[in-house]
């Protein structure tokens, strides 16, 4: 079917045998550089046909793709190169303008390919099988640096078949696409229906205003098979929608689900479970409208996967009570990338001698087969969907200089959503908030950073020497604000308007800090689709974190405009950006549509 649509963003779209044709050319040019089996090729790519393509390019190749959030710090991308020993990276120019790589093959997408990319140097003599890599992807890691997962070609084709299954999935469908770039979930929502002739439909921007917002487009979109973040999803289904939506199952999954549907919705809910190093899923359950005071299950074992909740001594618990999940099945990842000691300790025999992985997480297997998820054993924790260790987060604000030690813990009596708190022990001069939320943007993706910080003169302990989590004081999250400063410019006044919009809250001076407002990186996020509409800039929720008031980030937006005119051509200044066209380069009001 290669006139069929394979994927849609808005008004456009590209066919089968148009994403083949760019796969394959980009396919030849990673050849050409010496991709092969076990390449690694990173990918760096804002959502678009691009990004999908650029996978599949990869594949073709023989290689392994490594996805990376063009949003993340461009200290966090390089460490990540060079840990998973990258040999091309596939980006644009306006990224690789702020990136210093160390590569030797850096493809600008940007840019014109260069001329025999027909794909004649393509052939079977990739020598990719069933163990080869398919694909790695990177996670909090405990130690202070992230870890890759190592996915093979036969665990990803077990995913893909088993949720073709799961799903009914048929060239019939729609997927949405909307998880984050660098989570294994994104592939859940392209794969399966790309290899069912299906087609994807890309997600807006605009869609992660609000969960009024994500149900509007799911609505619109013609999904009908979509996955959906838990803090939306579990907004979305106690909302009620139009009898004639397309949608007809929605997969919540990333943290643990604790609301049920209300009666009557047009589609199922389910509920999905699984670690990234046993590929995206390993369990998913029907999640049904009643009344309980018990969250809903993650369901039971997903495919050809087998889970075993286990005790202290390795062996499996009676139905009923707690233990580890341990993950069994073809879909078991090969381990972690350059960590041999690591894979050594999370992957190894379960009770039957079946490869496992060890997940670190609780539960019960009930009476009818079903697994009650009781959280972790260890400091790993779901923020927003994304794991996180925060002994990772802790590694890096120790690198400050104004930091002795510290202590990271999620807390979850300060608001309607867990935060991230920081208590330091500083070392001569105490660091403020925003000093230290500056520093750790450079480092860490905007989701990692806390929403406080707390200076204490010592860490509590307990007996045996381990922080006290217990006796940290409780951070007081009052709005803190600077001495009142009327906006001086347009840009300035409009960027304070949206900051009131988003925090809800009145009076907000151009020197106030956004994040000691209360702001976190969910309302970040908001921030950045609201400063796009204005401005007509795309801005990296990692910019606010580097650039927290209005004041900076006037300054921060008038560099994105200043870096997008530097590329455009006059007509296409005069068209969008009118004033500035006859403007002081210098006045960011004059850039405000």
């Amino acid at each position: 079917m290669p006139q069929a649509i394979a994927l849609r963003s808005g008004a456009t779209s590209i066919t089968y045998a148009g994403l083949e044709q760019y796969a394959i050319r980009l396919a030849s040019r990673l050849r050409s550089l010496g991709v092969r089996q076990e390449t690694i090729v990173a990918i760096s790519l804002e959502r678009s046909f691009d990004y999908v393509g650029a996978m599949l390019a990869t594949m073709l190749s023989g290689g392994a793709f490594l996805p990376l959030d063009p949003a993340w710090p461009a200290e966090r991308i390089k460490n990540i190169l060079d840990d998973a020993g990258a040999a091309v990276l596939l980006a644009r120019g306006d990224k690789l303008r702020r990136m210093d790589t160390g590569l030797t093959h850096v493809i600008d997408l940007d840019q014109p390919s260069v001329p025999d990319l027909s794909g004649d140097n393509l052939d079977s003599g990739a020598s990719v099988g069933p163990s080869s890599l398919a694909y790695v992807i990177y996670t909090s890691g405990s130690t202070g640096a992230p870890k890759g997962v190592e996915i093979s070609h036969s665990n990803f084709a077990e995913f893909v078949r088993a949720y073709q299954e799961l799903c009914g999935i048929t060239e019939a469908d729609v997927g949405s696409h909307l998880a984050g770039l660098a989570f294994d979930a994104a592939l859940s929502e392209l794969w399966p229906f790309l290899t069912s002739s299906g087609s994807v439909v890309l997600v807006e921007d605009s869609a992660f205003a609000s969960p009024d917002s994500m149900k509007s487009w799911l609505a619109a979109s013609g999904a009908t098979v979509a996955f959906v973040p838990t803090n939306f999803a579990e907004a979305i289904v106690r909302a009620t929608w139009p009898p004639a939506t397309k949608l007809r199952v929605m997969i919540a999954a990333g943290e643990a689900l604790h609301t049920y549907p209300i009666p009557g919705l047009p589609f199922r809910m389910m509920n999905g479970y699984g670690p990234t190093e046993c590929t995206i899923a390993a369990t998913y359950g029907l999640v049904e409208p009643q009344q309980s005071d018990m969250p809903p299950t993650i369901g039971r074992p997903f495919g050809r996967a087998r889970i075993f909740i286990v005790g202290g001594d390795g062996q499996e618990v009676a139905d009923g009570q707690l233990g580890e999940i341990w993950i069994g099945g073809p879909a078991v990842g090969r381990g972690y990338r350059k960590r041999p000691d690591l894979t050594l300790a999370r992957f190894g025999p379960g009770p039957d001698g079946e490869r496992v992985y060890r997940t670190g997480d609780m539960g019960r297997r009930l009476s009818d087969g079903q697994i009650a998820f009781h959280g972790r054993n260890d400091d790993q924790v779901k923020v927003r969907g994304n794991r996180v260790e925060l002994n990772e987060i802790a590694a890096a604000l120790k690198l400050h200089p104004a930091v002795s030690t510290c202590a990271v813990v999620l807390r979850t009596d300060l608001s309607d959503a867990a935060d991230i708190v920081g208590y330091i022990v500083a070392r001569g001069g105490r660091p403020s908030h925003t000093e230290l939320r500056e520093f750790l943007g450079h480092k860490l993706p905007a989701f990692m950073i806390p929403t406080a910080f707390v200076a204490v003169s010592a860490l509590p302990l307990t007996l045996n020497g381990k922080v006290d989590k217990a006796a940290l004081p409780r951070p007081e999250l009052r709005p803190a604000r600077s001495a009142y400063r009327a906006p001086s410019n347009v840009a300035e006044a409009r960027l304070v308007s949206i900051f009131e919009e988003v925090l809800s809250i009145d009076h907000i001076g151009a020197d106030d800090n956004f994040f000691s407002l209360g702001g976190n990186s969910l309302s970040a996020a908001q921030v950045a689709l609201r400063v796009e509409g204005a401005f007509g800039v795309r801005l990296p929720i990692q910019d606010l974190f580097q650039a927290s008031t209005a004041a900076s980030l006037a300054a921060a937006v008038e560099s994105r405009i200043l870096e997008r005119l530097s590329t455009m051509e006059d007509e296409e200044v005069d068209e969008i950006y009118p004033e500035k066209s006859r403007s002081e380069p210098s006045t960011p009001a004059s850039a405000v549509r």
